[in-house]
């Protein structure tokens, strides 16, 4: 992909994980220490989204998800320590 498919894959994605946090948190609400098993869903979700994405457009979507992942994982951390902080 390309930097302006990158950027574009970027401000298409990171609405929807902020998205889907909210709903994961809701969902999980009642169930103690899910930390983990709600970011596996939120990341799991992002990278089918950029698999879509990049499959869509020039392919490399492995490529393109292990450029994206420790972007996309810095961001869902900071987003839910900020939304949850307590």
């Amino acid at each position: 992909m390309d930097p302006m498919q990158i950027i574009s894959l970027i401000s298409f994605l990171l609405p929807k994980v902020i998205s889907l946090i909210g709903h994961v948190e809701q969902w999980f609400s009642d169930t103690p220490k899910s930390g983990e098993t709600k970011k596996a869903i939120v990341m799991g979700a992002a990278e089918t989204i950029t698999a879509g994405f990049a499959g869509m457009t020039t392919g490399g979507a492995k490529e393109t998800w292990e450029k994206l992942k420790p972007l996309v994982d810095d961001f869902v951390e900071k987003a839910v320590e900020i939304a949850f902080k307590k």
